[in-house]
């Protein structure tokens, strides 16, 4: 897709958390019905079909981002979540990307795993640090003495991103 061959709608100056960094967004409209993202690495080009209206137009970038943000996360967690499964080694069942409202991850006894998509908005660090977290309960289904040493074994630093998470998660929002 050729960005010159879009006429540009506006830039709106706002600014979008990925990967724990903030990026301009650029909208330009197109006549496709399906609104698009791409990441070109400095910036996000999103592609809106030229009759959205202004009122819906939030809504629907919001939702691109969002299922944007949603495929991100599934392809940036599975990568780290095979990484730390090979180097501890243990397996999962399932890996689920979902939004959830009072956690950052989740593992069931059956070894499913649940990450929040939000987690994409942080830094990679963070990010690795929820996936040792919820690996390490494939073998302590708890916070156990000996389930924080495995954590503190594979992530020496969990508590600067505990404490990171802490004072930003708030702000991993649309």
């Amino acid at each position: 897709m050729k960005v010159d061959a879009y006429k540009r709608d506006w830039e709106s100056g706002e600014r979008v958390l990925y990967r724990g960094k903030k990026y301009n967004i650029r909208i330009f409209t197109h006549k496709e019905k399906t609104t698009s993202i791409n990441f070109n690495g400095k910036r996000f080009e999103i592609f809106i079909n030229e009759n959205v209206s202004t009122n819906d137009r939030k809504t629907v970038i919001e939702n691109a981002f969002r299922k944007w943000y949603m495929r991100t996360a599934y392809e940036s967690i599975k990568e780290r979540l095979d990484y730390y499964c090979k180097i501890i080694g243990l397996n999962y069942n399932n890996l689920r990307i979902k939004e959830q409202k009072t956690r950052w991850g989740s593992c069931s006894k059956k070894g499913n795993l649940n990450f929040n998509w939000k987690l994409i908005m942080s830094p990679p660090w963070v990010i690795d640090y929820v996936v040792v977290h919820e690996v390490c309960h494939l073998r302590y289904l708890n916070h156990s003495k000996e389930y924080w040493a495995m954590v503190e074994m594979y992530m020496p630093n969990y508590k600067k991103a505990q404490e990171w998470l802490k004072k930003n998660g708030l702000g991993l929002t649309l």
